[in-house]
């Protein structure tokens, strides 16, 4: 890093520098993610009641984010910050893609006895591959600050929770579906 701060440098030389150190800020981020998902602390909680108050205490003047679903007792599975840093990938996603003046829906679109289900819908363009949206590294902004990891954090954390997550395109936009186990 104190290599790129030198201004002798010739163009190629600080592309490859840069290159490099992003190399390896993503094997640290892939080695911090898989190093928590060893950590989990899976308890029974109120996957409605803590949707419906995510919505309520986001505060942000980039987007627009809406909650379709009951605001309490839908019990799941889950490790409450992980499922923070989950929603905070997803709708991260979702806020890239979002039409103007529409907005994000965060929807618990289904509650039954073999899996608690919610998604992020945004209207937005299709995603030419869903699933690889989750590998490691995908990114479709190539900034530094951008390096693919959310929703491969998100899957990770999602399967540590024993539940899954799936990506679709809809006729109007796009969601990123998580199922969860029953709590």
């Amino acid at each position: 890093a104190t290599l790129l701060l030198n201004d002798q440098l010739d163009e190629a030389s600080r592309l490859l520098l840069e290159r490099m150190q992003r190399a390896m800020d993503l094997l640290k981020e892939k080695r911090e993610v898989e190093s928590t998902t060893d950590t989990v602390r899976l308890a029974s909680h109120d996957l409605a009641a803590s949707l419906s108050a995510y919505v309520s205490n986001l505060t942000s003047y980039e987007f627009r984010l809406a909650y379709a679903g009951p605001e309490i007792g839908v019990l799941a599975r889950y490790d409450d910050l992980l499922l923070d840093l989950v929603l905070a990938a997803l709708l991260d996603n979702a806020r890239r893609y979002v039409l103007p003046d529409t907005a994000i829906e965060l929807r618990l679109t289904l509650h039954d006895r073999q899996e608690v289900t919610f998604e992020v819908f945004n209207q937005g363009p299709p995603v030419a591959d869903p699933e690889k949206i989750f590998q490691f590294g995908e990114t479709s902004h190539d900034t530094a600050s951008n390096l693919g990891v959310g929703l491969y954090a998100a899957r990770q954390y999602v399967t540590s929770f024993g539940g899954y997550i799936r990506a679709e395109n809809r006729p109007n936009g796009f969601a990123i579906v998580v199922n969860l186990v029953p709590g």
